[in-house]
């Protein structure tokens, strides 16, 4: 008896597990969205620079994410999987312009917004002076101009703000923001250029 009813079981389960498998876009909608919401976790206000998919549905619109989040990158990955799928379709809709917008992490999650002109130039100003922060002489080492617009050199801490590094890449996000806003044209800058740094109570001082 306990045998008929394990093959009754077995039988009734069939039809359940092959609907599962007739439908893998399901599978791989639970698979996006879980990566897509992890990698639009953030701490710090220079995380979200990473350009990723914006929506499973939309494959050529993107959001900035964390580009500190590893799950940035498999969502980066996974993308090509899910368009070869055929279950990615085209956007319905208008995709949000992400050459003069910036992400900006509010309330732990990256949002992707349009900023003024005087609001990059204060997330500049902020980015810099987390840049600054040192502990030794050889720590400035990085030159990098102290404005968005016509600014002079000045050191930051080749830790921080060296190519590869988060604040780097948040300040070339906010740089490709403020020329794509016209919020500046390019011109030559007069002032000094020094060629070295110091270490003064824990902030980079040009010399």
């Amino acid at each position: 008896v306990a045998d008929a009813v394990a093959e009754v079981a077995a039988a009734d389960a069939k039809p359940e597990v092959a609907d599962i498998a007739s439908d893998p876009c399901t599978t791989k909608l639970a698979q996006f969205t879980k990566l897509k919401d992890s990698a639009l976790t953030c701490k710090e206000f220079y995380e979200c620079h990473k350009l990723a998919t914006a929506s499973a549905n939309c494959t050529d619109c993107q959001l900035h994410h964390s580009g500190l989040q590893a799950d940035t990158q498999n969502l980066i990955d996974f993308t090509p999987e899910w368009k070869k799928s055929g279950c990615a379709k085209a956007c319905g809709s208008t995709c949000a312009d992400t050459l003069s917008n910036v992400g900006v992490c509010a309330s732990g999650k990256c949002e992707t917004k349009s900023l003024t002109c005087k609001e990059l130039d204060t997330a500049a100003t902020t980015a810099l002076a987390a840049g600054a922060k040192c502990t030794a002489d050889a720590d400035c080492a990085f030159k990098v101009s102290n404005t968005l617009a016509c600014g002079c050199p000045t050191f930051v801490n080749v830790k921080t703000m060296g190519p590869g590094k988060p604040l780097f890449l948040y300040m070339t996000m906010l740089v490709k923001a403020y020329k794509a806003k016209l919020c500046t044209k390019d011109v030559t800058c007069e002032c000094p250029d020094p060629q070295t740094a110091k270490c003064v109570a824990g902030v980079c001082i040009a010399q």
